[in-house]
């Protein structure tokens, strides 16, 4: 469970995340936040984090999909590979 708590506080250039940013929400807004996150399966600040850095989120979602469809065609010349 440390291993991800440490994964949370870096960003991708492994710079630690030291700032804090005090918003005040009604106990509602926090609810619906809190709700939000947990449909994408995000922890809360992360859920925020991403919502403010709109751009910067956009840039991580297609860098990890670029990620995953390497690795599915990596996967997929290895199958075909011991076909062949």
């Amino acid at each position: 469970m440390r291993s991800s708590y440490v994964h949370t506080i870096r960003n991708m250039t492994d710079e630690r995340r030291t700032n804090r940013l005090m918003v005040p929400l009604t106990p509602s807004e926090r609810a619906a936040l809190e709700s939000a996150a947990q449909q994408k399966g995000l922890s809360l600040s992360d859920y925020v984090r991403q919502a403010l850095l709109g751009e910067q989120r956009a840039t991580s979602q297609i860098e990890q999909r670029i990620a995953a469809l390497e690795h599915a065609v990596r996967d997929l010349q290895n199958r075909l590979s011991s076909v062949l």
